[in-house]
């Protein structure tokens, strides 16, 4: 099963609560609280014309939605998107793209303002592609426009993150939220290991992005109260020019 059959069966099995690919999520205001950690980062406001890359089935969307003044939700699985549509019937400012990041953007009539892309990079193929990710991301956003990669798996923390796990109550929590979340997706018919993707470093996403002239960036550390904050962290590029 490649990654796209895996989405859209996500979409279609899991529902609203499961079905944003927050694996092993408990909280069922996930969503919610991913887009208050972002908003503290990226502020979004009621000019601004905003692309939700890889927003599956609308989730965040919604709340991108009631701050800007239009966003694009694009997915390349095509149930999320049906699932989105529903989802997002009732707001006038949202549009929908059928995409695969990997594959030449359509021409838009405009450059956005602001580019979320959260929990998706994991799931290329390489490095490489990252990096052909961020020239095309460039081309669309507005000089001082901000693209905003949410939820990097960072290798480095995530093994700091193990050593952590030793003290025998983290662990236990940590394998009680997983066995429930399997369960769950097992009653459902999804196997998370199914999802193919790739990890990263931050001296890895330094070296992509000192090809790039005209930007800067930042790295942030997500709200704790997030699932995979111990091992994940948040990327900020703003094009200079």
């Amino acid at each position: 099963m490649n990654n796209e059959e895996f989405f859209n069966k996500l979409a279609d099995k899991a529902g609203d609560w499961m079905g944003s690919g927050r694996y092993f999520t408990l909280k069922t205001d996930c969503y919610k609280s991913i887009f208050h950690d972002i908003i503290n980062k990226i502020p979004i406001d009621d000019r601004d014309i905003v692309l939700d890359l890889g927003g599956g089935t609308g989730g965040i969307t919604k709340y991108i939605a009631e701050r800007c003044k239009h966003v694009i939700l694009a997915d390349f699985a095509r149930t999320a998107i049906k699932k989105a549509e529903e989802r997002l019937k009732d707001y006038q400012n949202v549009s929908f793209l059928l995409l695969d990041i990997n594959d030449n953007f359509p021409s838009f009539e405009f450059k956005f303002d602001k580019i979320i892309c959260y929990s998706v990079i994991h799931n290329l193929n390489n490095h490489e592609e990252f990096g052909k990710l961020i020239a095309k991301l460039l081309k669309i956003t507005e000089p001082q426009g901000l693209i905003f990669f949410g939820d990097i798996p960072l290798s480095e923390k995530y093994m700091a993150n193990l050593e952590t796990r030793k003290f025998f109550l983290m662990d236990s929590m940590y394998i009680i939220r997983k066995n429930i979340s399997n369960f769950i997706y097992f009653i459902k018919g999804i196997n998370g290991r199914e999802v193919k993707g790739i990890s990263y470093t931050k001296d890895i996403i330094k070296n992509i992005l000192s090809s790039f002239a005209n930007i800067d960036y930042i790295f942030f550390e997500q709200d704790k109260r997030l699932p995979f904050a111990n091992s994940r962290e948040d990327l900020i590029i703003r094009k200079i020019l």
